[in-house]
């Protein structure tokens, strides 16, 4: 605020150049006084507010300090809790806690340590099942399956749904649309890689899984019309609608995208599962329990990074989905490896390849997912699965 006494001086010497002083000067001098005492009464009013301004701050201030120390200490007793919770079930055997994923299709956060120490328990801790061969066989096939099933929904036909919602919210926000890749698999033969043999599930399962495969291609299907109509309309240069039509085929796809997750993750909930479950009979008293347990983590968090790279600012969670990669990668390649020294082989060359899969989701979360990338993600993975592949079938060929 201005000095008051400097004011009142600048307005004296103005009417002293107006020659106004010397015949008005007492009148002056009584409103300069009465203008000094207003001054300072106004000043004194201010200070008073701003005091109480003060004190009122400070004690929101504090008061919030106590709702946030609530909160924080409410928030820590319920994540003490839940994992608590966590850690009994994992310890009972009835399922892995390493990739759950709240109502909203996220993975809980463990951290990296967390996560690799959960890990190491489960591996610890083997159920005590006696499977009949009956039993053993049934969780071959589930398992093979689950894998045949995981491989198309990756980088088949159906992983067109993940690329088509990406290019589309690069068109919305940049005004560029991509043309789509060339998929060497088509709808028949995705749907017969995810089509559930007659006998493998119980009927009501099957049922229910047939209901959000066809869900997943009527979405793609749709999308890729839609698709293909957004590029026409992209390329026509007579349209002059200030981008209207195009905005509109926009948001039809992502409205068929949210029915194609929906069906994805209600039909994978149920595969994964049951893989699990599978999976839990093959490894009782395993010998090599630790490098499949982790092989069965990689590849959730080859899932986890699939669903993270569908998200706006996705690289916070890629970042920490390559960390714990990488704790896991190294937690498998450690000695010993109690089978031959071909399928300990066939095993390394796995772990080369989820090396590389790392290294290229480290080169996204440094410069970017551009969609050559993403393509590179995908290649990656299916030669992760093929390795993988040949890893089990020599190791089922061996017992």
């Amino acid at each position: 605020m201005p000095n008051i006494s400097q004011i009142i001086t600048t307005f004296l010497q103005r009417l002293k150049s107006l020659q106004l002083v010397k015949k008005y000067s007492r009148h002056i001098q009584l409103f300069s006084t009465v203008i000094i005492i207003i001054a300072l009464i106004c000043l004194a009013n201010i200070a008073t507010k701003q005091n109480d301004s003060s004190s009122s701050l400070k004690n929101q201030t504090n008061q919030t300090k106590n709702l946030s120390e609530k909160g924080s200490n409410q928030d820590q007793t319920k994540h003490a809790n839940q994992k608590d919770q966590d850690n009994q079930k994992n310890s009972s055997g009835k399922t892995s806690v390493l990739n759950q994923k709240d109502q909203s299709g996220k993975n809980n956060s463990l951290d990296n340590n967390d996560y690799l120490n959960l890990l190491k328990k489960i591996v610890k801790n083997p159920i005590n099942l006696n499977p009949s061969q009956d039993e053993l066989d049934n969780a071959e096939i589930i398992l093979g399956f689950a894998n045949q099933a995981q491989e198309s929904i990756n980088t088949g036909w159906l992983a067109q749904g993940d690329l088509i919602a990406f290019f589309i919210r690069v068109y919305l926000g940049e005004w560029d649309l991509a043309l789509l890749p060339k998929i060497k698999e088509d709808k028949n033969q995705a749907k017969m890689r995810l089509l559930p043999p007659e006998d493998l599930f119980s009927a009501e399962t099957r049922t229910y899984l047939v209901e959000n495969l066809d869900k997943m291609l009527t979405s793609i299907d749709v999308m890729l019309n839609t698709y293909g109509e957004l590029v026409k309309y992209v390329l026509d240069e007579t349209t002059q609608d200030e981008g209207l039509a195009g905005k509109k085929l926009a948001k039809k796809i992502l409205q068929h995208y949210e029915n194609f997750k929906e069906g994805r993750e209600n039909y994978f909930g149920v595969i994964d599962e049951e893989s699990k479950t599978a999976e839990d009979l093959l490894l009782t008293n395993d010998p090599l329990r630790r490098q499949i347990m982790a092989a069965r983590s990689m590849f959730a968090l080859f899932q986890d990074a699939s669903w993270a790279l569908t998200q706006e600012k996705s690289r916070t969670v890629t970042r920490d989905i390559q960390q714990k990669l990488t704790q896991v990668i190294n937690y498998a390649s450690e000695p010993p490896f109690r089978g031959k020294p071909l399928i300990e082989k066939s095993y390394r060359d796995f772990l080369k390849k989820v090396k590389i899969y790392n290294d290229i989701l480290t080169l996204g979360n440094e410069e970017g997912f551009y969609p050559e990338t993403r393509q590179n993600l995908n290649d990656s993975l299916a030669n992760c699965r093929q390795a993988y592949n040949d890893f089990a079938k020599m190791l089922n060929q061996s017992k």
